[in-house]
């Protein structure tokens, strides 16, 4: 049998820097993944806004709306619609949307102002205050 010119030692060596350089950049990856996919609810989450003045707008030209004007969305996808404190719609559906959060609310008040609270998407929860952008951060974790 022929030498390959590497002993055991030096592919020890190897494996080690390996391990280090994969332990130096897990952190960074894992950064990348979380600032992607907060980026991408954030999108999205801005388009529910979007959608919610699109529903305003219809009701709006078939009859004058009561403010606030609230959609409350539910675990299972569907969603509630108020006006005022008023209930006017129960467990409809938002087409157009590819991915429904499963908490929050979105209102409108007589400013024509767009607030978002506590829209969740699995432990991502996203805010926006009046006349300020979309902002989505993981939720923090519950110690016990």
């Amino acid at each position: 049998m022929g030498n390959s010119g590497k002993t055991i030692w030096e592919n020890v060596i190897v494996i080690v820097l390996i391990g280090v350089i994969v332990i130096f950049l897990a952190p960074i990856v894992e950064k990348i993944i979380y600032e992607v996919r907060i980026s991408g609810i954030t999108t999205v989450a801005t388009k529910l806004t979007d959608e919610v003045n699109v529903m305003y707008s219809k009701l709006s030209m078939t009859r004058e709306v009561n403010f606030p004007f609230t959609v409350e969305f539910n675990k299972n996808g569907t969603y509630n619609l108020y006006e005022n404190v008023t209930i006017i719609e129960r467990g409809q559906k938002i087409s157009g949307i590819e991915r429904l959060p499963s908490g929050g609310s979105i209102t409108i008040d007589e400013n024509a102002d767009v607030s978002a609270y506590n829209i969740a998407y699995d432990d991502i929860i996203c805010n926006m205050n009046k006349k300020s952008t979309m902002k989505c951060a993981q939720k923090p974790k519950k110690t016990k």
